[in-house]
């Protein structure tokens, strides 16, 4: 009998261990963005800094959702990106910081506004409590 509750406790608390290990924990993390002369980053220039929670895109980018819409007129959409750049997806409404170099950009298109040179995998790991703030906007235009 001894044994038999011995070893129900043993399970319940491998199983509450195995669930601690899974929850994620609120990541932290200052951003510093260095913001191009468009007309988008210069509207979210003007809201920043801001704490943003976001969400990894499979490794590839890091999304957040703005409570509204950036103007994007006159704005080319990027057919390219490359680790750090900065983008507006208007079709969601969303700041996305690339972590890779990569092609495959949404049909709906994406804007270039900044670039950031941090700890790229410190903004991967941020999912919650991400402070982005502009370092400088307007010194460089910013290109894939």
């Amino acid at each position: 009998m001894k044994l038999r509750i011995l070893a129900t406790i043993a399970a319940a608390l491998l199983l509450t261990a195995g669930a601690a290990a899974c929850a994620p924990s609120p990541t932290t993390a200052a951003i510093e963005v260095r913001l191009n002369d468009s007309v988008a980053a210069v509207e979210l220039s003007r809201s920043l800094p801001s704490t943003m929670s976001f969400d990894n895109r499979m490794g590839t980018a890091q999304v957040a959702r703005l409570a509204a819409p950036l103007n994007t007129r006159g704005a080319d959409s990027a057919p390219s990106y490359r680790a750090g750049d900065v983008a507006y997806w208007a079709a969601e409404q969303s700041i996305v910081i690339f972590l890779h170099d990569g092609s495959g950009v949404p049909t709906s298109g994406l804007v270039l506004i900044g670039h950031t040179s941090g700890d790229l995998s410190r903004i991967g790991d941020c999912t919650r409590q991400c402070t982005l703030s502009p370092t400088s906007r307007g010194d460089e235009t910013v290109q894939s």
